[in-house]
């Protein structure tokens, strides 16, 4: 009785141990975020936004998982998001559900631009954090990467 009474507290000790482990690999992506520009690859420098307007992504957490919010070039954004760790190549995975905005109109220009980002964010699969700046892109060996996907460029607020 005493051994099975061990065995079973090991158990529960070592499950505890493996998702406190789970938990803390993926890095502080929460918080405020600044759309910064895109790269078109990792050696360039940021290419600024197709407007002035200040576009922010915020992280959150909470016992469901994660939720973006932010403004965009017209909308305001939302979706949940997953981020996990792949260790063997020191990126993380991401993952975005549909994203859903509020529905206001305006200029072409604003709106092809807040479309551009908006898919963006949708097929990027990979996150950096990079000290005070944050990358989302395309995985580019992936199958379907016939097209090229920019890196989004977030600095922390």
């Amino acid at each position: 009785m005493r051994t099975l009474l061990f065995l079973l507290l090991v158990s529960l000790f070592s499950i505890s141990c493996q998702k406190d482990a789970l938990v803390s690999a993926v890095p502080d992506v929460e918080g405020n975020w600044k759309f910064v520009g895109y790269k078109l690859s990792e050696q360039s420098t940021p290419i600024s936004p197709c407007s002035d307007k200040e576009v922010t992504l915020n992280i959150t957490s909470s016992s469901e998982g994660y939720r973006i919010t932010g403004t965009s070039f017209v909308n305001t954004y939302f979706s949940k998001v997953s981020f996990a760790m792949d260790n063997t190549r020191k990126a993380g995975k991401i993952e975005f559900d549909t994203i859903g905005s509020t529905k206001m109109a305006g200029s072409t220009s604003l709106m092809q631009c807040e479309s551009k980002y908006y898919n963006s964010l949708e097929t990027t699969n990979n996150f950096i954090l990079d000290g005070q700046k944050l990358y989302f892109y395309r995985d580019l060996t992936a199958k379907d990467s016939s097209t090229a996907i920019p890196i989004l460029v977030f600095g922390r607020n």
